[in-house]
């Protein structure tokens, strides 16, 4: 077991208010009121304040979600004898009358401070302090990045937090073991040392992990971060589906028709890195006559939206289909080269590893119809509403249906 708590460097925070950025969804609601601005500047009358509604939620590094806000400084003094710096960066003011004023992003889970200069000396500082509340409703973010782990962080009640995960591989091919990354910011404490968050944890099994933080008053809290992660990592992991479907083949003019058919669906996914994969499936329909459907895809993703919810995976490969029409007549086998694309909707209405999939491959060739149709929803057991319907010189066959999905067997 390895287990360590570190400091994370100032580029992370910087992103939330400078540059670029991606915003996140707001899923942890702020309101002014729960920050208090601090100025501690002698010998000027500086005003602040929040702009209303200018709250955003900034996503770093993939997984950790950071408030931001906007707010307003005037000074009373010449925009050229004053300056503030802020995450290492200098910002000057404009000259609004008699005063200097300008408007900045904070991040406001940073505890750092904002520096006034005049004449080129430090004359004080502009801090934020976020209120304590009675419990964490409402104040702790679990990122989804983190809901299949399970993860918990205790330690922290009325504070604000938010925390984001990532797994990572280490070991062997055929032996992986998951070591779970967790990223966690907190708006009013930091290390004893002094360091800002965000704080790395990293858990590799199932221990906990223990730290003390003090606040800007030196009070001090033991935090602790723990979740559960899995012994090991497989790289193939297979599923099955099974379900009542309505099945149709032609042959020529001869129709046969079976409004209830077994269905068997084999499902398979070969991880080879982040946002590739080698895919195949392999469905069977079977009643009076047969029809299977057999596919390997490479898999990878070409975007995301909306808060990385919404992934985009083209779908690029090759398919085998066998049609026996009736009971009693020979196999027909052939190759086939439909492509197609699947399009995720991940925690599905606010479901914590829930996916919605939409999916499809059609015919690269017109002179051979294929279409395959795709509507899944569920968690590791899932239900898929599918249609496929395939023709080629004579030959026809149609299936539609529900299946009910479930993990099988994984490997490597």
């Amino acid at each position: 077991m390895i287990s360590t708590l570190s400091f994370a460097s100032n580029q992370a925070e910087m992103s939330v208010s400078f540059g670029p950025v991606i915003i996140g969804e707001n899923r942890l609601s702020i309101e002014d009121q729960d920050f208090k601005i601090k100025v501690k500047v002698e010998d000027l009358k500086i005003k602040t304040k929040f702009i209303k509604n200018s709250v955003e939620w900034i996503r770093v590094n993939d997984s950790l979600l950071i408030p931001r806000a906007r707010i307003a400084v005037w000074v009373p003094a010449d925009s050229k004898r004053v300056y503030l710096k802020y995450l290492g960066k200098s910002l000057l003011f404009q000259s609004v009358k008699d005063r200097s004023y300008t408007q900045i992003y904070v991040s406001l889970f940073h505890p750092g401070d904002i520096e006034v200069h005049l004449d080129g000396k430090l004359a004080g500082t502009i801090s934020f302090e976020a209120t304590k509340a009675e419990s964490n409703d409402k104040r702790h973010l679990i990122d989804y990045s983190c809901a299949r782990y399970m993860l918990e962080v205790t330690g922290l009640d009325g504070e604000y937090l938010s925390v984001g995960c990532r797994l990572n591989r280490r070991g062997d091919f055929g032996d992986e073991k998951p070591m779970l990354e967790v990223s966690w910011v907190t708006p009013n404490f930091i290390l004893p040392d002094g360091s800002s968050p965000p704080f790395i944890t990293t858990l590799v099994g199932n221990y906990p992990v223990k730290t003390t933080l003090k606040d800007k008053h030196g009070v001090e809290r033991v935090v602790e971060v723990k979740a559960k992660i899995p012994k090991n990592l497989n790289r193939l992991k297979t599923a099955m589906g099974l379900g009542p479907y309505l099945f149709k083949t032609q042959k020529d003019d001869e129709v046969i028709k079976s409004d209830i058919a077994a269905a068997l669906m084999i499902y398979g996914n070969f991880y080879i890195r982040h946002l590739t994969s080698i895919r195949f499936f392999d469905a069977v329909v079977w009643e009076k006559s047969l029809f299977n459907n057999f596919g390997t895809y490479f898999a990878y993703e070409l975007g995301t939206a909306l808060d990385q919810r919404f992934q985009l995976t083209a779908l690029l490969g090759v398919q085998a289909l066998s049609f026996r029409h009736g009971e009693n007549r020979d196999i027909y086998t052939r190759g086939i080269y439909p492509q197609g694309f699947e399009l995720v909707y991940t925690h599905a209405f606010g479901i914590k590893n829930c996916s919605l999939v939409y999916g499809m491959f059609l015919s690269t060739s017109g002179s051979e119809p294929y279409k395959n149709l795709w509507i899944r929803m569920g968690r590791s057991i899932f239900w898929e509403l599918n249609y496929i319907d395939w023709s080629y010189e004579g030959r026809r066959a149609s299936m539609w249906g529900l299946s009910i999905g479930f993990p099988f067997l994984s490997f490597l």
